[in-house]
């Protein structure tokens, strides 16, 4: 199984246009901020991974857009989620 783990929406967007599929959204708290990690599987994600951070991925800016409304719809309630369980959890403690 090829997957790869990321928290940049660019990185991620580049994924999903590329026929890769979101198989995970896990949010970390660093420090005072809301981290959402992305896992993506893919046949050709390793290589893909590399296109990206090599800098030579091309993209369809139309398909891009796309991607990168639902990427933000999806870590913005991810995000949601966790703040309310953060934040019931400190709740809990005092």
């Amino acid at each position: 199984m090829n997957i790869v783990s990321t928290s940049d929406l660019y990185e991620s967007c580049y994924y999903l246009i590329n026929g890769c599929t979101l198989e995970g959204v896990e949010t970390l708290q660093v420090g005072s901020k809301t981290v959402c990690q992305l896992s993506f599987q893919g046949k050709d994600i390793y290589d893909l991974r590399d296109e990206y951070l090599r800098g030579d991925s091309i993209v369809n800016l139309t398909n891009f857009r796309t991607a990168y409304s639902k990427l933000l719809q999806t870590t913005y309630f991810a995000k949601k989620e966790h703040s309310k369980k953060f934040k019931s959890g400190l709740g809990g403690i005092q």
